[in-house]
């Protein structure tokens, strides 16, 4: 079998992966040799992140859209709201994987093999990545494979945020290009925890999602069902050219994800807790960690990022997602209450992991407190011995 050495392989070429890529890349000073491996050559637009900030981080550029202000709707109200000093921003998959490929391709330091992982593993001195046809080994792999294995087996919630999205574009002005819907509940009464998302790039060109959050997922006719009604009723729209189609399952748990698995192997992305359990927020909190391990490795310094949720935020998410599983009250009544009885920006603080004490305070007194203390209560015991472990 052949065998071929790195510094540092990356293992799998997300956003998490190729994050971490670029941000070596832009470092002349870190002399190593890294390997990107990954079963998809990412040749296509196969996803978006979408995601809101005071200011620009390094991909802020390659944006293709940025708003202001944001659309809230359920079946009993719709609010049009302003984020500011907030900025709603979106970067398509493609314009991503293109960006970054461009810059590794001129640098020697990067290879790229595509193959697909079987496993990873290591010891003490030296970690392994195993492909189909090749072992490939090196100081340190950074991995954002999740294992679902094992995070299916803990003793945790489990629900899942699954989607699929069209980019359409319409023969005629269908859209407000000056603001996006960040979450329409009116299509699923009930306690079904169900919405659309759009992005509009212009008035006839925009992504449109159906969203759910549930144990299962819905049939492709369903979604795709969905997508269609909602342009039918709500923008009187029948007419439209389908350019592309994204699909995505994010793990919505409080299940724990070990930053650090095996000894020279190091979880990032969703794999290493970088996502927020209850709403699938992962993109700045990549960026966190990946800024960290870059620092870190500048440093000669062990490259193992702190968690970028911390436990006060898993508490909180473990909390919601106990209401929603055990569906004491609609998912989109929750939304509705929070988004009419709080000022936007304290929310989308409280979704990004920078709320401070007060405004969780406001949040969590705004919520049905008869619903919500209990499973509070629950999450707060299952998270806190945490605290004690070495």
């Amino acid at each position: 079998m052949y065998r071929d050495k790195f510094d540092i392989i990356i293992a799998g070429a997300g956003c998490a992966g190729l994050s971490l890529a670029y941000k070596i890349h832009l470092q002349s000073e870190l002399k190593l040799r890294v390997l990107l491996v990954d079963k998809d050559p990412k040749e296509h637009n196969d996803r978006t992140w979408s995601f809101w900030e005071k200011s620009d981080n390094l991909f802020s550029p390659i944006a293709a859209r940025v708003w202001d202000q944001i659309e809230f709707g359920s079946a009993q109200s719709n609010h049009k709201l302003s984020i500011a000093p907030y900025q709603y921003k979106l970067i398509r998959g493609i314009d991503f994987y293109n960006f970054i490929k461009k810059a590794l391709g001129h640098d020697q330091r990067f290879e790229w093999h595509i193959d697909d992982i079987q496993r990873v593993d290591s010891n003490n001195t030296i970690a392994q990545v195993h492909t189909i046809d090749h072992t490939f080994q090196a100081e340190w792999v950074f991995n954002s494979i999740v294992d679902r294995h094992q995070m299916r087996n803990q003793p945790a919630m489990y629900l899942m945020q699954h989607f699929i999205g069209w980019e359409v574009k319409t023969s005629r002005d269908c859209f407000d290009d000056d603001i996006p819907v960040f979450m329409d509940f009116s299509i699923a009464p009930g306690r079904e925890t169900h919405f659309m998302y759009v992005l509009p790039f212009s008035k006839n060109k925009a992504i449109v999602e159906y969203t759910a959050f549930s144990e299962e997922l819905l049939s492709t006719e369903a979604y795709e069902e969905g997508i269609r009604s909602y342009l039918k009723n709500r923008y009187k729209c029948t007419d439209f050219e389908i350019i592309s189609k994204e699909q995505g399952i994010i793990p919505m748990t409080d299940a724990y994800f070990q930053r650090q698995p095996q000894p020279r192997v190091i979880n990032i992305g969703t794999a290493g807790g970088d996502t927020r359990g209850s709403t699938g927020y992962t993109f700045l909190n990549i960026q966190s960690s990946t800024d960290e391990i870059v620092e870190l490795l500048l440093q000669h310094k062990k490259p193992l990022p702190k968690a970028s949720v911390n436990l006060k935020y898993q508490i909180y998410d473990s909390t919601l997602l106990r209401v929603l599983h055990e569906r004491k009250i609609a998912g989109a009544s929750v939304f509705d209450i929070l988004f009419q009885n709080n000022k936007t920006t304290d929310l989308l603080a409280f979704l990004d992991n920078s709320s401070n004490i007060l405004t969780d305070l406001k949040i969590m007194t705004s919520v049905p407190i008869h619903i919500f203390l209990p499973a509070a209560l629950k999450s707060f015991g299952k998270h806190i011995p945490r605290l004690f472990k070495k």
